[in-house]
């Protein structure tokens, strides 16, 4: 399947930018929490399959619209919201969105353009709009009055009629290489939703699919710890890990500064700033129009409420800025009982610490020594143990970082900065079911005398 990734050849680069998370992604974080597991309406493996299933727009969408998709997919299956409900949510948003074109009348002989990213993306959709001419500029030639929305209908939705057009092309323009004459031309049955204006910029059917990445994480060269958390965490969810046990650091630090004293161009710089943050917010993708219409829904009926998102989230943003892997290691450095129940039966060892660690997920801990390092990857999706190291990075749930590490880790500690010499032997264990692993760095030479405070310093998340 498209999920499948090691060992294939992915062509981008290992791209190891970072940037916060958007509300609405965290919003869709607590809904996978309130819905998938035991007793609850998905199971961890309904989640997989309904991400797995979605075809070529697996690639071009992002983490959590991939989870978005599948919520939605799993939802209406198991009859928690219905397809009108999510029809009539998914409205609002995008009228919310002053989606240019949709709600307007165009009139005879006005220049027109055909949309190509207007499909609902999270099913097989029922489409009457032929695919040759997606973003082709037509004239409107007839208006043809209402008639009910065919796909609407194709899934019992009863919602507006929709105005038809016939729309005039010319053949010279629809086909490169047209043989006949330069006036031929084809009309074209065309629904209103499907037309914009032709001085409006449309999207086209690969633009916005991923939120830009806009901060750069700090990684550390020598320390390389990769995870992934699947469409799934650890508690439900499947995680990668990819684990480095040299300890250099380095620290970029940003500092943005408020400059009040020159008065005269105050105005201006506010004018230059908000602009530029305007330009670098993420694409609103439809992926996006629909994790909210969820939201939504589920809200409304009671199925999860606002106040259970808040807190999820409040608890998520705490988990990511406190986690507990580093204390875990320095346990092990400075514990040599621990560090031995740690490599035996880590679940017994982290529950020594109070960490709760969820008792459905069996947790292994894989130690680096002075011939041994160990890499840990999901190739199917993106598993990690969240519960003891957060939010896993993206470049851990990229498509590079599945298909490479199997096949020549080597290359991927390089890219971090990790070069191992020829007698280290590379172990990657690859996270593909209901197994996590933490990986028990070497202590770094010269720190007999350190405290565990200092120790905690040295440990960071990518070396776990």
């Amino acid at each position: 399947g498209v999920h499948d990734l090691g060992g294939v050849d992915v062509p981008e680069a290992l791209d190891r930018t970072e940037h916060a998370l958007e509300h609405w992604e965290k919003q869709i974080d607590a809904l996978e929490n309130y819905l998938v597991g035991k007793g609850k309406p998905l199971s961890g493996a309904e989640l997989r399959r309904g991400i797995e299933g979605m075809g070529d727009l697996y690639g071009p969408a992002s983490y959590y619209e991939r989870w978005a998709v599948s919520l939605t997919k799993g939802t209406l299956e198991k009859g928690v919201i219905t397809q009108q409900e999510l029809h009539d949510a998914f409205q609002k948003i995008l009228a919310g969105k002053n989606m240019s074109g949709t709600d307007r009348v165009f009139a005879v002989g006005e220049s027109v353009v055909v949309r190509e990213n207007n499909r609902t993306e999270w099913r097989k959709p029922h489409i009457r709009t032929p695919g040759y001419i997606f973003g082709k500029k037509g004239t409107i030639h007839t208006v043809c009055g209402f008639f009910p929305n065919p796909e609407l209908a194709a899934f019992g939705i009863a919602g507006e009629p929709s105005l038809l057009y016939r729309v005039r092309f010319l053949q010279k323009e629809v086909w490169e290489g047209y043989e006949g004459k330069s006036d031929d031309t084809i009309d074209v049955e065309i629904y209103q939703h499907w037309l914009a204006p032709l001085h409006v910029p449309v999207p086209t059917a690969t633009d916005g699919n991923r939120p830009k990445k806009r901060a750069k994480s700090s990684e550390h060269s020598d320390v390389h710890h990769n995870h992934s958390d699947s469409e799934g965490d650890d508690d439900h969810h499947q995680h990668d890990h990819q684990h480095g046990h040299q300890h250099g650091h380095h620290h970029g630090h940003h500092h943005e500064h408020d400059d009040d004293d020159d008065e005269p161009h105050q105005h201006e710089a506010r004018e230059i700033i908000e602009s530029a943050a305007v330009h670098r917010e993420p694409p609103v993708t439809i992926f996006q129009q629909l994790a909210e219409a969820l939201v939504a829904v589920l809200t409304a009926k009671g199925i999860v409420t606002t106040e259970e998102i808040r807190r999820y989230i409040e608890a998520l943003d705490l988990a990511n800025a406190n986690i507990h892997g580093p204390r875990v290691v320095v346990e092990a450095w400075t514990n040599p009982d621990f560090r031995e129940l740690l490599l035996k039966d880590a679940p017994e060892a982290v529950k020594l610490l109070g960490i709760n660690y969820p008792s459905h997920v069996k947790l292994f801990a894989v130690e680096n020594t002075v011939d041994t390092h160990n890499v840990v990857v999901c190739t199917l999706c993106s598993c990690y143990p969240r519960s003891l190291l957060g939010v896993p990075p993206l470049w851990y749930k990229s498509a590079k970082y599945r298909s490479l590490c199997v096949k020549n880790p080597r290359a991927v500690l390089a890219q971090f900065g990790l070069g191992l010499d020829e007698s280290v032997a590379v172990r990657v264990h690859d996270s593909t079911a209901d197994l996590r692993y933490l990986v028990l760095p070497r202590r770094p030479d010269g720190t007999d005398k350190f405290s565990k405070e200092e120790l905690l310093n040295l440990v960071t998340r990518d070396c776990l």
